[in-house]
């Protein structure tokens, strides 16, 4: 008696995971996507950007080029004077 039990068990479980749902399918990331995120985090991580410590001119540098990939990419500004950077 246990083993029809236990076999009916097994069936309804196995049935029931048959419609569980799937995993969505992302787009893959494109070739021409890489190669601009590769180009921002190569400018951003550069040497020339020294660590880009807080106040100094490659952490304005910094800031201002990703408030200027902000704008191009056609985001709306939400900081302080109607830009994209805080004061």
């Amino acid at each position: 008696m246990r083993i029809h039990v236990l076999s009916a068990l097994v069936a309804l479980s196995l049935t029931t995971t048959a419609f569980a749902q799937t995993a969505p399918v992302l787009p893959p990331v494109l070739p021409d996507d890489q190669a601009q995120m590769k180009a921002h985090v190569l400018l951003l991580a550069s040497d020339a950007m020294r660590g880009r410590e807080a106040a100094s001119p490659e952490y304005q540098i910094a800031a201002e080029y990703v408030a200027a990939q902000f704008s191009a990419a056609g985001l709306v500004p939400a900081g302080q004077d109607g830009g994209y950077l805080q004061k």
